[in-house]
């Protein structure tokens, strides 16, 4: 007969219970954090639940786990299929015919003292649609135990079908961030949707915070001219491409339509790397955030947090070296033109020379010596050139060797002079080039102190070489002096190292490029490949040293003075 009562006194409860139990093929229940004690504690219930595991019935339990009831929600775990639901309230026991909701109202320990029964049809339906959506968002035991025995939280993951909630949630996400915003916005419109709801200033806002609580803020989103003229309207001063050069803590990158780097379809946003979400965009077309968005995810979860987290850095460092690599091209196109042109003029010499001989045999006669050293400079200069772009390659193969061998610095220091004396141009005259004795770390003048280091002799050569070139090129009048010095090595009072210098009274160096000075390319003057710093620098490297330069602006005297260590030993 179809019925429904309300059993009153705990034996009668406790009667019922069993019945139902008994004859059940699908029991599913769902009580609070008291009922795991009972279920376990009272020896007719528990054994209820052994006789039914043994034949066969299917038991879902849900219940809070907690502290206090963590050891008899293990035991239950041996019998039924167990889930962990935050703050449930109330007990019901729902089977594929009948429903029993148990009073709560009881003493502590003490069985239930009435319930309500039903096996009318439409109430064990509906109660069983309400076990399952509560079975659908409850989490797993074991995981909830782990938080526990850790007395760690794991997080949660939810699953958001409501904008307006998903429009607040992202608001009060940002305003909580203590360290860090993370944000990934996938169109212009996007962009433009989260600034009208105050997200964009509330960012601008958080990266000003006064000293000591300092949010860094990091933003990647398609930029038009609107976007621009936004964050000029509000003070965001950064840089779309490069990080910026201050300590700005609101850093935004552009993200490009080329290569196919654009994320079309959500916005990540993830808060102090604990929280993230992710929102669905379904009608991009829309200016208002309610009516754009569909689904969101929200997560407290470490694993999915650090997902998103991953999306974000590699879609932030994928644009950083896109942006390198749109530099390199720039710079290779730049290399080819220098190159292009550093061999166009002295080919043209050369052509010029050897036509004007095809054409007057007797001039060149009385010519020969001027001819043949023309035709030597500038066959030298093409071979210089060939062996600058050889080194470059080497050293960007990773595939430069050195032969290394003892040798004097002092020696190949005088030989180059020599040799960079022996091909100045009449018009160099007003230059002079010179040996500069400089006193060593124990007052001595080291002119008479032969400085042996280990190292590759030719190479050495050719930075010192390179080093008085540019200095001569920079330098119209004046002196341009080489000296070298033995000093203790800094930090290191057992080891010694000797420091080469060529100074010049010159022009000096061009403040555009002292940041870049020693990069491929970084040539200011009218003509050079700007590949000879370059070089040097990763000679002396390889070579355990290091180069260094800096303008003189003592005493008014001007130029320039480059310098590099090598290890002594």
């Amino acid at each position: 007969m179809v019925r429904a009562q309300i059993i009153q006194g705990s034996d009668k409860v406790v009667d019922r219970l069993l019945q139902i139990m008994q004859k059940a093929h699908r029991i599913n229940i769902c009580v609070d954090n008291t009922r795991p004690l009972l279920s376990m504690g009272f020896k007719q219930i528990r054994d209820a639940f052994i006789d039914a595991k043994r034949r066969g019935v299917a038991i879902r339990y849900i219940t809070e786990i907690t502290v206090n009831n963590v050891g008899y929600c293990k035991e239950l775990m041996s019998v039924a299929e167990l889930r962990h639901l935050d703050g449930i309230k109330g007990s019901f026991y729902v089977t594929e015919d009948e429903y029993v909701a148990l009073s709560t109202l009881r003493e502590k320990g003490e069985f239930s003292e009435w319930m309500i029964y039903s096996d009318v049809k439409e109430i064990v339906e509906h109660q069983q649609y309400v076990f399952d959506s509560l079975w659908n968002t409850s989490t797993s035991a074991e995981r909830k135990m782990l938080e526990i025995r850790n007395d760690v939280s794991l997080g949660i993951t939810e699953i958001i079908d409501n904008p307006s909630r998903t429009q607040g949630l992202f608001i009060d996400l940002i305003k909580s961030a203590k360290s860090e915003v993370l944000l990934m916005l996938p169109t212009v419109n996007s962009f433009m949707r989260e600034y009208r709801i105050g997200v964009i200033q509330s960012l601008k806002e958080l990266s000003t915070k006064p000293e000591g609580t300092v949010i860094n803020i990091r933003i990647l989103t398609p930029i038009d001219n609107t976007i621009k003229e936004i964050l000029e309207e509000i003070n965001i001063k950064t840089n779309l491409y490069e990080e910026s050069n201050d300590n700005y803590n609101l850093k935004i990158r552009h993200l490009e339509s080329e290569p196919n780097l654009n994320v079309t379809t959500a916005t990540i946003l993830v808060v102090d790397r604990k929280a993230s979400l992710a929102i669905e965009k379904v009608n991009d077309s829309s200016e208002r955030f309610t009516e754009a968005v569909g689904l969101s995810s929200y997560s407290t979860s470490q694993p999915t947090v650090i997902s998103y987290l991953s999306i974000f850095e590699n879609f932030w460092n994928q644009l950083k070296l896109y942006q390198k690599l749109k530099q390199h091209d720039k710079m290779q196109q730049e290399f080819i033109n220098i190159v292009a042109h550093e061999l166009r003029t002295p080919a043209q010499s050369i052509l010029g020379y050897t036509e004007l001989a095809k054409s007057d045999p007797q001039y060149i006669e009385k010519e020969t010596q001027s001819f043949i050293d023309g035709m030597y400079r500038n066959a030298y200069r093409i071979q210089k050139l060939t062996k600058d772009v050889l080194d470059v390659t080497r050293i960007e193969s990773d595939t430069l060797r050195l032969n290394k061998t003892q040798f004097d610095l002092k020696e190949i220091i005088l030989d180059a002079i020599k040799d960079t004396k022996l091909t100045l141009l009449p018009e160099s005259n007003q230059v002079k080039l010179e040996f500069k004795n400089m006193m060593n770390a124990g007052g001595e003048n080291s002119h008479n102190d032969d400085i042996f280091v280990l190292g590759d002799r030719n190479r050495i050569t050719q930075i010192i070489s390179n080093l008085l070139d540019n200095a001569l090129k920079f330098t119209s009048e004046g002196v341009v002096s080489v000296g070298v010095v033995r000093k203790k090595k800094q930090g290191e009072d057992h080891q010694e190292e000797a420091i080469v210098t060529v100074e010049d009274t010159g022009s000096g160096i061009n403040p555009e490029i002292i940041p870049r000075l020693f990069t491929k390319f970084s040539s200011k003057s009218f003509s050079g490949t700007g590949l000879g710093l370059y070089i040097s620098k990763n000679i002396i490297e390889a070579h355990g040293g290091k180069i260094w330069a800096q303008n003189n602006n003592d005493h008014g005297i001007g130029g320039a003075t480059f310098s590099f260590s090598l290890p002594i030993g």
